[in-house]
């Protein structure tokens, strides 16, 4: 079974630790673009608010990933 990331600002993912994901905490572009570079290849889920969405929009995603974005 695949991993299950959630990635945003803290306040907006630290729930998603409750439900088992792992929690990658990214408060500004940089710090998304770094969490989105360091992605496991067998990562499943992907859970991103919508900034992260905008500031990974150009990167590849990870292999068989599903990305779902928290509306705003």
């Amino acid at each position: 079974m695949g991993t299950v990331i959630a990635v945003g600002p803290a306040v907006q993912v630290a729930g998603w630790a409750l439900a088992g994901a792992d929690v990658r905490p990214a408060d500004t572009d940089a710090q998304a673009q770094q969490v989105w570079d360091g992605l496991p290849n067998d990562v499943s889920l992907l859970v991103v608010t919508e900034s992260v969405s905008r500031a990974v929009r150009d990167r590849p995603r990870p292999p068989g990933a599903l990305t779902v974005v928290l509306p705003g």
